[in-house]
């Protein structure tokens, strides 16, 4: 950042207006989630969004971890959907642990102590905000988080996470061109993973 840090050294062609500094909070509605009980899990249904389901960066829902609802009668405001950011709230991998809804996913529910981040479209991208999750979150919780026995966030913890935050069309290409990148890191990492199998079995 530069000019006092409310503008990047690096933009895209054509966007001059300074950045705003706002909180996680003013961009998204965030909630946490509804408290399952673990005897009434099913093995067919309604996925459960877990925080053992929140890896860093992605969300995992290996049938060794992933565990259901019958149905999300009297449940919907829990209901997650596509481009929802996820961040788990408890142990030794906060700041860390968050990642993206994707239509894979769905239809899932939203379980205790994890945040679901939701933007209004009308101010945000889901792309950008999650950028910022990516590039600052861990430092600001590293920041103003001490250590407990079981390390914590609370939803005001994720709400009051400080970004800078340009247009929404400036929003729109950041984040449509670090997805892209991501993608593409991903590609290339599958690849690399099928080579060294490939290797390791000769």
């Amino acid at each position: 950042m530069s000019n006092n840090n409310k503008t990047p050294a690096i933009r895209f062609k054509g966007f001059t207006d300074t950045w705003e500094q706002r909180e996680f909070g003013d961009e998204n509605d965030l909630i946490t989630g509804y408290p399952f009980e673990s005897d009434c899990f099913s093995e067919t249904g309604i996925n459960l969004i877990r925080g053992m389901n929140v890896k860093r960066g992605y969300i995992d829902l290996s049938n060794d971890i992933c565990v259901k609802w019958t149905s999300s009668k009297g449940l919907e405001s829990y209901l997650l959907k596509e481009n929802d950011i996820i961040i788990q709230m408890d142990g030794a991998l906060i700041g860390k642990s968050y990642g993206i809804i994707k239509k894979k996913h769905l239809p899932a529910l939203l379980v205790q102590r994890v945040t679901r981040a939701r933007i209004n479209n009308e101010i945000a991208d889901s792309d950008f905000m999650y950028q910022t999750i990516q590039r600052d979150f861990l430092t600001y919780i590293s920041m103003n988080k001490t250590e407990t026995a079981v390390p914590h966030l609370s939803l005001n913890d994720i709400k009051n996470f400080g970004i800078m935050v340009p247009t929404l069309l400036e929003q729109k290409m950041i984040g449509s061109f670090f997805a892209n990148l991501d993608r593409l890191i991903t590609l290339h990492q599958r690849k690399l993973e099928k080579v060294i199998f490939a290797f390791i079995s000769l």
